[in-house]
């Protein structure tokens, strides 16, 4: 599926960050993405959904701790 392969990589929100340590506020924890196609790894699921899944992984820098979510 095209748009799985255009959602699928590792993001970041480094240059909104950068921008606002510039402005001197800051608005935004740092956070990585990362999304990872899945749907081979799923058994017996209709033809039409395979490869339609990803994981996605997202770390947020609160600064004191780091805040790990994760979604299929």
């Amino acid at each position: 599926m095209e748009i799985i392969r255009m959602l699928s990589g590792t993001f970041t929100n480094r240059e909104q960050i950068n921008k606002e340590d510039e402005e001197g506020r800051k608005v935004h924890p740092a956070a990585k993405h990362i999304i990872t196609p899945c749907g081979h790894l799923i058994s017996n699921i209709p033809e039409k959904l395979k490869g339609g899944f990803v994981i996605e992984e997202s770390y947020f820098d609160m600064g004191d701790r780091i805040i790990d979510k994760h979604y299929l």
